[in-house]
């Protein structure tokens, strides 16, 4: 799995879109093979979502090494 990071360029700067909308125009930018597994991690100010299309128990897995290794600052 890769972790890229979103940048949205002068499309989030569109008041007028919808954060569907800035999505999807990213992804159309994004030039990656669509066979891995993703997880998106919307903060939208109010509310922070995650979405993924990984089983439950592996991404549970994955939240708790991500929490484990910010706790201990990286050394697992």
């Amino acid at each position: 799995m890769k972790i890229v990071q979103g940048n949205f360029g002068n499309v989030s700067k569109d008041p007028e879109m919808t954060l569907k909308e800035k999505v999807f125009e990213a992804l159309e930018n994004f030039n990656e093979e669509a066979e891995h597994s993703f997880i998106l991690v919307v903060d939208t100010g109010e509310d922070l979502t995650i979405f993924s299309d990984i089983e439950v128990e592996r991404f549970n897995l994955l939240l708790d090494t991500i929490k484990l290794t910010t706790i201990t600052g990286g050394a697992l």
